[in-house]
């Protein structure tokens, strides 16, 4: 319902005082502050097109739209994008624009970008072919680390993962070249997908699970521990992880700046 609708209704329930009847005006004024205060900027939740025209009932509250097309948004405060993604804002009275990113105008397929809102994990299919760059944003424009950010084998498809519902924005650039492999950012516990390479926990007390050794030959991982705390490396199924010094353990301890690198000999992990 618009903003002016929830005013409307309210005035209409409070009379002005002369029969016992709460006092109208000063219960309309804190009712209306308080619906004033609720309208902060409501996220829209999707990438407008130059052509998108914003609802003239939407306009009685604060809005944010996000928007990505080269061109003139003659709707939207005339704001021109070029190769670049922005948030667009609509205070009440007047529309401003923030720019998030440049998008490199001499690679035309190099980038996309997918919105997203209350949602814990997001699947953007850019068909780059390589391990791309990957940027998110919340619902204000402020750029967050998400949970996990992982690429599958094929390298056309990013998943993006949050520990809650959240709204935002994904960015995906072209990274390095396909030769290179998925690095992975993780601030909680994280059980490694077959796709991961690296792993780096930068939030520490927390566990890193491999998977199956079974299956996996020659699979390699790299887990590093940039926290100031600990991280624990466990096995899948009690499976090891043997090396000459310290034996056949189910886990390892890794302290602030160390790293493990593993790789499956298809029945346990050994140190390498």
């Amino acid at each position: 319902m618009a903003y002016t609708g929830i005013k409307a209704i309210i005035n209409s329930i409070f009379y002005t005082n002369g029969a016992n009847e709460i006092e109208g005006d000063a219960s309309a004024d804190v009712f209306e502050s308080m619906v004033d205060a609720l309208a902060e900027f409501e996220y829209k939740g999707n990438i407008i097109p130059t052509s998108s025209v914003p609802s003239v009932s939407d306009l009685d509250r604060k809005l944010m739209y996000t928007a990505s097309t080269n061109g003139t948004y003659v709707y939207y405060g005339g704001f021109v994008l070029d190769n670049e993604l922005v948030i667009i804002t609509w205070d009440g009275t007047s529309w401003a624009k923030n720019k998030l990113i440049t998008i490199p105008s001499s690679e035309p397929y190099s980038y996309t970008s997918q919105s997203f809102t209350g949602s814990t994990s997001i699947i953007v299919n850019h068909n780059f072919g390589v391990y791309p760059v990957v940027n998110v944003y919340d619902e204000n424009g402020y750029l967050v680390e998400p949970y996990s950010v992982r690429s599958t084998n094929s390298q056309t498809t990013t998943v993006v993962t949050f520990t809650e519902a959240s709204s935002g924005v994904v960015s995906i650039t072209c990274g390095s070249p396909s030769t290179s492999s998925p690095y992975i950012l993780v601030a909680n516990n994280y059980t490694l997908q077959d796709t991961d390479e690296t792993v780096e926990a930068f939030i520490g007390n927390i566990i890193i699970t491999l998977p199956t050794a079974v299956g996996n030959l020659g699979k390699k991982f790299r887990i590093i521990n940039t926290s100031n705390a600990i991280v624990r490396v466990e096995t899948t199924s009690s499976q090891t992880i043997g090396n000459k010094s310290t034996g056949n353990p189910i886990f390892v301890i890794l302290n602030p700046e160390d790293y493990l690198d593993v790789q499956s000999n298809n029945i346990n992990y050994r140190q390498i």
